[in-house]
């Protein structure tokens, strides 16, 4: 039984191996490869995303679509991480220093640059003391 990697292999890098696969391997690795492409193909994806779909069919779509693609593109490893979240959380909340301390942007971006654990401190001293109000 083949996982939805070993699949998403035989559709951009051992092509040849690709009707090795059932149509089982297929079917369980259909929600995970439809979503994950349809990071870069949405209408595509979501033309595919229908209950009623027979999914070996659509993952032999996507096999088809990629045929000429060689290796596995760059878009394909591109996710958004959870440290990208959390760090623009942050820096949307300096603005509670920005503001205090009357910091213009390029201030503010030389702080974030070269003080970052001092403006998380001064910033969780601020937070801390907004609550107690």
């Amino acid at each position: 039984m083949a996982n939805f990697i070993t699949v998403v292999d035989c559709i951009f890098v051992n092509k040849d191996k690709y009707s090795e696969l059932t149509d089982e391997d297929k079917i369980n690795s259909f929600f995970i490869i439809n979503r994950k492409f349809g990071l870069k193909y949405p209408k595509i994806a979501q033309f595919l995303n229908d209950k009623s779909i027979d999914k070996a069919s659509a993952v032999d779509q996507w096999f088809v679509y990629f045929k000429n693609q060689q290796g596995i593109p760059g878009w394909y490893w591109k996710t958004k991480s959870k440290k990208d979240t959390e760090k623009t959380k942050k820096e949307k909340s300096y603005d509670k220093i920005a503001k205090r301390y009357e910091l213009k942007d390029e201030e503010m971006n030389f702080l974030i640059k070269y003080f970052k654990k001092d403006l998380d401190k001064e910033l969780k001293q601020i937070e801390y003391y907004e609550k107690g109000d």
